[in-house]
């Protein structure tokens, strides 16, 4: 369902987790239409971040082969500057 909140439709979104699980998540929608998932862990000293885009090879253009390998080590290998 949805609901109107900041006089925008939000989507409502459960996030399922066992219940010995202590992090508390919460769903959001950007206006260019990316789904997130935030979690929250305030006994946590360190903050992480996932992405999952959904594509990869199967979705390349048959001129660009190899593009979302060399993208995944763009995001993964880094570059000179940012090696890690």
């Amino acid at each position: 369902g949805y609901a109107a909140s900041d006089s925008k439709m939000e989507e409502k979104v459960s996030v399922r987790k066992p219940d010995t699980h202590a992090r508390e998540y919460s769903f959001l929608q950007l206006d260019n239409g990316l789904k997130a998932i935030i979690g929250s862990d305030p006994k946590c000293d360190k903050a992480g971040a996932g992405l999952c885009v959904n594509v990869g090879m199967c979705h390349e253009r048959k001129d660009l082969p190899g593009l979302a390998h060399f993208l995944e080590h763009m995001l993964f290998t880094g570059t000179a500057k940012y090696p890690k």
